[in-house]
């Protein structure tokens, strides 16, 4: 089988995928620990806590390749946590994530997976679908957006001392 119809039996390429995670994880990096309370207006997540959801959402990535269905209902609370611990957290849902996308492939792509709160099942629709929906959440470019374009423009904002009300340009610069 050559590389590229191999690679379109993946959720996502994996090049992408890397490309992606490192231009968050750059963002993650210029999270100031001493600022997770603050908030960009008063009705918005805490920093720490935008910082903390954008560290776990690789993790969904890992969970929607390996297991049957997400339930909400058992889902954490937010905290806030120091930089440095928003990165680890990070580097093992990015490293869960990578080794599901090798490992699931082809026709488990198309097997239907189901978004739950408790015993009220939201969506199933196959994973592959799903875990695309996932990588779109940290490119507004490729897809709707949603309130994680919110979280990396503000982490943006607080790293440049720029107002989130505002246009802010997030820095992808290695």
């Amino acid at each position: 089988m050559s590389s590229q119809s191999a690679s379109l039996q993946t959720a996502i390429p994996l090049k992408d995928f890397d490309t992606e995670m490192a231009t968050t994880r750059r963002l993650l990096e210029r999270v100031p620990s001493d600022r997770g309370s603050w908030k960009p207006h008063e009705k918005s997540f805490a920093l720490g806590h935008l910082a903390q959801l954008v560290a776990w959402m690789p993790g969904w990535i890992a969970r929607t390749l390996n297991e049957p269905h997400i339930d909400l209902a058992g889902g954490g609370s937010y905290s806030l946590e120091p930089t440095e611990k928003l990165l680890a957290m990070f580097d093992q849902n990015v490293a869960d994530a990578h080794a599901a996308l090798e490992e699931v492939t082809g026709a488990r792509l198309d097997e239907p997976w189901s978004l739950k709160m408790g015993a009220q099942v939201l969506f199933t629709r196959p994973r592959g679908e799903v875990v695309r929906e996932h990588i779109r959440a940290f490119n507004p470019s490729s897809g709707p957006v949603d309130r994680v374009p919110e979280a990396r423009r503000c982490v943006a904002a607080v790293h440049l001392r720029a107002d989130c009300g505002r246009a802010v340009v997030i820095d992808r610069r290695p």
